[in-house]
């Protein structure tokens, strides 16, 4: 990036920061391991794809923001009601589209900016031989940014479209409704692994099992 200037490296810089955070993680089995699923990454191409991701950073936000005000509501020893998890998904909606509507217009904003600091200026590194692999990375980082992030990410359509958003509110919803009876199944489950060897393995299996995944 010292090709770009101080100007266009802090708009690269901010831009970064600006995006949902793509949890990479350092490996020495290669680049195939290093995102979390929903990070989908084409070497080839070098495009990354963070749809999935995204799309699940959104709702998760919303199930977390939702639990965080249910909790202060409700008895989290007693499974929670219905209406109750239904009026406080409703007041956070909102909040968290405004959000994401704000952040949406500043990646694109930046994005942009980005793009026009050094492409559309006349530096000299525009004609520079030695510069060329250093803006087709810029360019790629450009269009990877654009690609999920820009007004035709298919994330954004998702985070955008009611009927999805819908969906994804029913199941927060029976989620946060079976909380109550899932934590006491893993209670019981733990109480039981202290004494028996076979629910021992198990409860260690699934904790790894899931820690992986999530």
């Amino acid at each position: 990036m010292a090709i770009c200037g101080k100007q266009s490296a802090f708009t690269f810089a901010s831009l970064k920061e600006s995006c949902p955070a793509c949890n990479r993680r350092t490996t020495e089995a290669g680049l195939d391991d290093d995102f979390r699923p929903g990070v989908e990454l084409d070497e080839a191409q070098q495009s990354v794809d963070l749809s999935d991701e995204f799309e699940r950073q959104f709702f998760g936000d919303l199930m977390l923001f939702s639990t965080e005000e249910l909790v202060k509501r409700a008895d989290v020893k007693r499974p929670f009601a219905q209406d109750a998890i239904e009026a406080v998904i409703a007041r956070k909606e909102p909040e968290l589209l405004a959000l994401y509507r704000q952040k949406h217009e500043a990646i694109v904003a930046k994005n942009r900016q980005l793009h026009d600091l050094v492409f559309d200026a006349g530096h000299w590194w525009l004609r520079a031989p030695e510069s060329a692999l250093a803006l087709r990375q810029v360019q790629a980082f450009i269009d990877n940014i654009a690609r999920n992030f820009g007004e035709h990410a298919p994330a954004w359509g998702k985070i955008q479209s009611a009927e999805h958003r819908a969906r994804r509110k029913r199941q927060i919803v029976e989620a946060l409704m079976n909380y109550r009876a899932e934590r006491d199944a893993w209670d019981r489950l733990l109480a039981i692994k202290r004494t028996h060897p076979i629910a021992n393995r198990l409860a260690t299996w699934a904790s790894a099992h899931f820690s992986r995944q999530y």
